[in-house]
């Protein structure tokens, strides 16, 4: 027996359960398969270090608590303490690569991760300063943001809900790619 070890596998089952759900070829598994075990070695999941990589190639200059609100976003569900399993990353995948549209991976599923990275207190809302201080990331005007804010809040409440923001992102289109390339790593 040699000194070689093979690389960890998802389970058959598992790698079945993905394709079917987000409609993945063989072939598209595979990749994204070899992507997640390139950040997750010998373990069955992604920490937060490992989900970091994916930000390497991006033209944006993210920052640390964008990067952990989209971690924690991904990361969600309690069983997974922190950590990115296989599905989570294929969603994860999914979402970056915006020309896929499946369950899990939608537009307004997209929105939603955005909004929840806004919303940095988790009040299920964004107050003026949440939305400022995430859109001058690529917005060099704050007077330009609070004015963007302001007409966005329709119900003058001094929050945006999700149906307020998602109505935003569907008539500021350049402003919604360019929150989800700041968001969403390519690569």
């Amino acid at each position: 027996m040699g000194g070689c070890f093979a690389k960890p596998g998802i389970k058959p089952a598992e790698r079945a359960a993905a394709m079917e759900k987000y409609k993945l070829s063989e072939e598209e598994i595979r990749k994204i398969e070899e992507f997640f075990y390139d950040r997750a070695s010998k373990r069955k999941y992604v920490t937060y270090s490992g989900f970091r990589t994916l930000y390497a190639s991006s033209r944006f200059d993210q920052e640390e608590a964008d990067m952990q609100a989209v971690f924690r976003t991904i990361a969600r569900p309690p069983q997974l303490d922190g950590r990115i399993d296989f599905d989570s990353f294929v969603r994860l995948i999914l979402l970056c690569n915006r020309g896929k549209e499946v369950e899990g991976a939608s537009e307004e599923d997209r929105m939603r991760v955005l909004f929840d990275v806004m919303d940095s207190d988790g009040s299920e809302s964004i107050s003026k300063p949440e939305f400022q201080r995430f859109l001058l990331n690529f917005v060099d005007d704050d007077t330009a943001t609070s004015q963007m804010f302001d007409k966005l809040d329709s119900d003058q409440s001094e929050e945006i809900d999700f149906q307020e923001f998602s109505s935003f992102c569907k008539s500021n289109r350049k402003v919604y790619r360019k929150m989800c390339l700041y968001v969403f790593p390519s690569g």
